[in-house]
């Protein structure tokens, strides 16, 4: 059986104290703290066990500081990344653009009479109109009954 005296630890059943020694010439073991909740009743309620436990989670959530490094030069190359696909988009829709406005849509390099135009009815019902060499929208509209009735070819 271990005994304490002054809320340290002297010694073990087995050993016989001795009053107005030092714990160091009472026992051969090395002192150590004693609880402070030993023999100690603690109650919580529902709500403060509830708050101790999500507290405690929050905290076991916490990226260490090696973890959290990695984590913000991970978001760091992210944000590189995204900003180069955006200027990658831009630099292709100035391309599409430039190559629409100097189109004349036209056949044979522009050199013919005759349109490069091209058509398609989707599923929504709208009819788009292209132009087969830049492909650019020249024209969306809902045909009537009309036009839907004429065929091509």
């Amino acid at each position: 059986m271990k005994w304490f005296k002054d809320g340290k630890f002297v010694g073990s059943g087995a050993e016989k104290p001795v009053e107005g020694a030092a714990p160091e010439e009472v026992t051969s073991e090395a002192p150590v703290v004693a609880d402070p909740l030993q023999g100690s009743n603690v109650s919580l309620s529902q709500g403060q066990l509830l708050e101790l436990v999500r507290a405690m989670g929050e905290e076991m959530r916490k990226p260490t500081p090696e973890q959290q490094v990695k984590m913000d030069e991970d978001a760091r190359r992210r944000v590189k990344e995204n900003e180069s696909r955006i200027a990658v988009g831009k630099a292709a829709q100035a391309e599409r653009e430039n190559r629409s406005r100097g189109c004349n849509h036209r056949m044979d390099e522009g050199r013919s009479e005759k349109y490069s135009i091209g058509q398609q009815l989707c599923s929504d019902g709208m009819v788009h109109v292209f132009c087969v060499r830049c492909s650019s929208d020249i024209k969306t509209f809902k045909p009537t009954p009309d036009q839907m009735s004429v065929s091509v070819g």
